[in-house]
């Protein structure tokens, strides 16, 4: 099995023969990388899936911190505690338990009942693990599902029968699902999808355990790493949001400006039109996750727009947030493209089937994500080596974002009208409305903090537990979220105030908003809500610290646009701000 790693394809035989080599190679390549802590309580051998997960991780610009729990003693490790691993604090726990790990099979003798015994002891088993993790941490917690068992004592029967081992499986990854969905904070590692589609014959290769005590083969390891590391950093708000498209030879077959409208290759009547229709639509799937499409093609943009109305299309020309075809060089394009969007070029994976053009890319945009391609046939196949797409968490927000970008076009040109900017802003009807934090928008609040980085004053990250914990404790936080709609739709959940009180002091902890309403005016609104919370609960002082990134250069000054006065400033650029409140 290959994966695509640091622009190249790998077998995973080769990711284990030159991990070591490739993770130096990162480490210098790497400038400031972010730094996580994950703990991994394992249920098995778990050392080199350790280093693989940390290489996978450092590809990404994110330097993991693994500590590890006594070798198969998750269990114990979570429920009966282990002072040498609770000192820290991490940003995700890591439940690395597999089928081996069952203790109450059933046999084909056992009795409905006896089955709904065993089940239960392997349920009552999983929630005390999870519960009293979560108890001692408030960080995000990974568990793996479980593959099947490599044999059948009864066959086809197995699926079926209550004393059936594929039954029993597909039963506790059923509670599993269940359990992910009610509970926030718990995500599911997909065991059970991966040894499938790696192949559970190979997967399950029992030498590997008798001798090693790893419950998977060598070579799956890479596998199962690069599929962690995609659910963690998903978690940490580092994946992509835009899919950049090229079109000829990619979304279809043949070049339309040579071949015409009518003669591109596109439909069920060929292998490849088929090919072509079942890769638009994989793509229009991406776009329902929340996922940002645009077109960047060497082409007569009214002719390559003309191709969208042929009935074969999956997609059409209202799918796409950017639309950019011109002869100019794709790199450039996709700057542009990022520009327009307001969104970094980091956020991008840029989709085209020609190397060459691949290469411009990737050499002029050193953090763009850019699959490798080789026939139509293989097209998604070859995306999902790269496991660009994770979504840990989705949000009402998510699938209504191809229509904000689309509401915004229309703003930019109801903005042409008006000389006056105050005269625009008062022309869009806005309304923005501010409240507590509510139990519905939490998901979206997490997925703020961890996205937004323009508009972000401390770049704090938060996950579930903190975002809980701030709201249910009213009388040492104030958390405030904000939405806002106009003539032109609704924005939904743009923007989020948290503030720890000291006495009369409120410390801003994250002020964030979203890029797609900067410059209209709610910034200002949410500190004069602000200011009116803080004098009900008789608080007359608001300090606000500004840490500078790569990308937050944007709220540089913002403290002082409210009135704020410099009291503190640091050698990293850091600054801390008063505002006294009369």
């Amino acid at each position: 099995m290959n994966i695509q790693f640091w622009g190249k394809s790998y077998s995973t035989g080769d990711l284990i023969k030159y991990r070591r080599r490739l993770t130096k190679d990162l480490r210098q390549k790497i400038e400031n990388p972010v730094s996580k802590k994950m703990l991994i309580l394992s249920g098995s051998t778990i050392g080199e899936l350790a280093e693989q997960l940390e290489m996978f991780c450092l590809e990404k610009g994110v330097q993991l911190t693994i500590k590890q729990g006594d070798f198969g003693r998750y269990y114990e490790d979570a429920v009966f505690g282990n002072s040498e691993l609770e000192s820290e604090n991490y940003d995700c726990i890591y439940v690395h338990v597999t089928s081996r790990n069952l203790t109450n099979i059933p046999e084909p003798c056992d009795t409905a009942d006896k089955v709904v015994e065993k089940l239960q002891a392997e349920k009552n088993k999983i929630n005390e693990v999870i519960s009293s993790l979560q108890k001692k941490y408030s960080c995000p917690i990974i568990h793996n599902n479980y593959e099947l068992f490599p044999y059948r004592p009864m066959g086809n029967r197995e699926a079926w029968d209550d004393s059936g081992l594929i039954n029993f499986i597909n039963t506790i990854n059923h509670f599993l699902n269940v359990k992910a969905r009610e509970d926030k904070n718990l995500y599911i590692n997909d065991m059970n999808y991966l040894s499938a589609y790696y192949g559970l014959k190979q997967w399950s290769e029992p030498s590997y355990w008798y001798r090693y005590k790893y419950a998977m083969c060598i070579d799956a390891i890479p596998f199962v790493a690069q599929n962690l590391s995609a659910l963690f950093l998903s978690l940490c708000g580092i994946n992509r949001k835009t899919i950049a498209l090229d079109l000829d030879n990619t979304l279809w077959g043949g070049v339309i400006g040579d071949d015409g409208v009518d003669n591109i290759i596109i439909g069920n009547d060929t292998a490849n039109g088929e090919a072509y229709v079942e890769f638009q639509k994989y793509i229009k799937l991406l776009s329902k996750t929340g996922l940002l499409l645009g077109v960047v093609s060497k082409n007569d943009e009214q002719i390559a727009k003309r191709a969208f109305e042929r009935s074969e299309m999956v997609l059409k020309q209202e799918d796409f947030a950017a639309f950019i075809a011109n002869w100019n060089p794709k790199s450039e394009n996709l700057k542009l493209m990022a520009k327009k969007l307001n969104l970094g070029i980091d956020s991008f994976v840029f989709i085209d089937d020609s190397c060459m053009e691949r290469d411009e890319v990737s050499s002029s945009i050193a953090k763009i994500g850019v699959p490798i391609l080789t026939e139509v046939s293989h097209f998604i196949q070859d995306i999902e080596e790269c496991h660009f797409f994770e979504v840990a968490n989705r949000t009402d927000e998510d699938r209504e974002r191809t229509n904000y970008y689309l509401q915004n076009e229309k703003r930019e040109e109801e903005k042409k009208k008006y000389n006056n900017y105050d005269e625009y802003l008062e022309s869009l009807e806005m309304e923005w409305n501010f409240s507590k934090f509510k139990e519905e928008s939490f998901d979206r609040i997490v997925q703020l903090t961890n996205k937004t980085n323009q508009f972000n004053l401390t770049t704090l990250r938060m996950n579930m537990g903190d975002i809980v914990l701030r709201s249910s404790s009213p009388e040492e936080y104030i958390c405030i979220q904000g939405s806002m709609k106009d003539k032109f739709g609704d924005n939904g959940l743009v923007t989020v105030l948290m503030g720890k009180i000291q006495e009369d002091t409120l410390e801003i902890e994250n002020w964030l908003m979203s890029c797609r309403v900067f410059r209209r005016n709610g910034e200002y609104r949410l500190f004069d809500y602000l200011v009116i919370q803080c004098k009900e609960r008789n608080i007359s002082k608001i300090i606000g610290t500004y840490k500078p990134t790569e990308k937050n250069v944007l709220v540089k000054e913002f403290y002082k646009t409210l009135g704020f006065q410099l009291i503190e400033e640091f050698a990293d650029g850091s600054t801390v701000y008063e505002y006294t409140i009369l």
